[in-house]
C-alpha cells in the first residue's frame, strides 16, 4: 500500500526536470530516512557496541525495521519518471507487464530458500514491488481517486478471501511461503490494493475526523517508527521464546 500511494501521488508531480525531481525526493524521503537509520545505528551501537557487521547492516539499509523500502522506492520512482504523465493506455500496459513479471519472480522465489544475503537482496528487488507502484499510477490515471465503487471493491474483497483460503490450505499441506515470497501472498496483496468496502465506509462515517486526525499526525513517522518498534517487539518475543525452550 505504501508503494501504491507513492505511485498514485507520482502522477501529480510537476518537476521541471529530472534533477529537480530527484532533489525533491532526496529532501523529502532520503534525508528523513537516513536520519532515522542513524538513530537506529546509534541505539544499537549504544546497546551492543560497534562492529563491522553493524556498519554492514547500515549500508544495506538493514539496520532495523523496514528501511529497505527506501531503496525500492528510489529505484521505482526514478524508473517511473518518464511515464509519470504518460497516457492511461501506456500506464495500463506497463502495469500489466509489471504484474506478470512480479508474479513470475515470486513464483521462482517460492521455490528457493530465502535466507541470509539472498533474503537481503530479494526484498530489494524492484520487480516484485513494481506492480503496486505502477498500479497506483494507473489508479490516478483512471479515477483520480482511490474510490473504485462497490462492484470492484466487492470483487477485490472476494479475491482476497479466496486467496486467503488457498494460502491456509496450501500452508497446512505443503508449508507456508517465506514472508512475502509466495504466489498466494502476492496475489492477495494485489487484490488488497483496491480499498475494501469497509475501509470506505469507515472513512466516510461521522467519526472520521476523530479517527483521521491522530493518524494524519502520525503518518510521517509511522513507516519507520512502527517498523522499528515491531522489529524490536518481535525480536524480544523471539528471545524470550528461545530462552523458554
Amino acid at each position: 500500500m505504501f508503494l501504491f500511494i507513492s505511485g498514485f501521488l507520482l502522477a501529480r508531480d510537476r518537476s521541471p526536470s529530472f534533477v529537480a525531481f530527484v532533489s525533491g525526493r532526496l529532501r523529502r524521503i532520503a534525508v528523513p530516512g537516513l536520519f532515522w537509520m542513524t538513530i537506529a545505528l546509534a541505539y544499537k551501537w549504544w546497546r551492543g557496541g560497534f562492529s563491522t557487521e553493524l556498519l554492514r547492516h547500515f549500508v544495506l539499509f538493514d539496520i532495523e525495521g523496514q528501511f529497505y523500502f527506501l531503496v525500492v522506492l528510489a529505484m521505482l520512482t526514478a524508473a517511473a519518471y518518464p511515464i509519470r504523465h504518460a497516457s492511461t493506455r501506456t500506464v495500463a500496459v506497463i502495469t500489466g507487464v509489471a504484474f506478470v513479471a512480479g508474479l513470475g519472480m515470486i513464483t521462482w522465489y517460492e521455490q528457493q530458500g530465502i535466507a541470509g544475503d539472498l533474503a537481503i537482496f530479494t526484498y530489494r528487488n524492484p520487480v516484485i514491488w513494481a506492480y503496486s507502484f505502477t498500479f497506483g499510477l494507473l489508479a490516478n490515471r483512471m479515477h483520480g481517486s482511490v474510490s473504485w465503487g462497490r462492484g470492484i471493491e466487492s470483487a477485490a474483497v472476494a479475491g482476497m478471501v479466496a486467496m486467503f483460503v488457498v494460502y491456509i490450505c496450501q500452508g497446512e499441506t505443503h508449508g507456508y511461503p517465506v514472508s512475502y515470497f509466495g504466489v498466494t501472498v502476492y496475489v492477495f496483496g494485489c487484490f488488497g490494493l483496491v480499498y475494501p468496502v469497509i475501509a470506505r465506509v469507515v472513512v466516510r462515517a461521522a467519526v472520521r475526523r476523530l479517527l483521521a486526525t491522530p493518524l494524519a499526525w502520525l503518518a510521517p513517522l509511522s513507516f519507520v517508527l512502527l517498523g522499528w518498534l515491531s522489529s524490536m517487539v518481535l525480536g524480544a518475543r523471539g528471545l524470550r521464546s528461545h530462552g523458554d525452550s
